[in-house]
């Protein structure tokens, strides 16, 4: 897979840091599929999927501030808003870990970057194909 910055749009980080943390607590399967279905409704990720998520999270990605703050608001009656704080705790480790770099992102200044056109956006599951 070719290495170019990914701009990561708050579905695909939300899974990501969900992926880390599950994981990281050795979560049953069965939980951790009921989370994911939960965070991506109609998009299965299943085990491939996932793998390929964290390949391709392991070249340079970038965020902005509106998309982690979105991410760590998390909904009211969400799983992983039962365990808000621990969640949040451990997300937060991962991204100042300098793993997904949080960037100012003015479209026009997007617009004007050259190389712009050769990143690669994760806007939703399916993109992963």
């Amino acid at each position: 897979m070719e290495k170019r910055p990914i701009v990561i749009d708050a579905g695909p980080l939300l899974t990501y840091l969900a992926l880390q943390y599950l994981n990281s607590n050795d979560t049953p399967k069965a939980r951790r599929d009921q989370i994911l279905r939960e965070i991506r409704p109609g998009s299965p990720i299943d085990e491939p999927e996932q793998e390929r998520l964290r390949q391709l999270l392991r070249q340079p990605a970038f965020t902005t501030a509106h998309v982690i703050a979105e991410v760590l608001k998390l909904r009211e009656k969400s799983l992983l808003s039962r365990i808000a704080g621990e969640f949040r705790r451990h997300s937060l480790d991962i991204l100042i870990g300098g793993a997904i770099r949080e960037v100012p992102c003015p479209i026009e200044e997007m617009c004007r970057d050259r190389t712009f056109a050769n990143w690669f956006a994760i806007t939703a599951s399916p993109m992963l194909d």
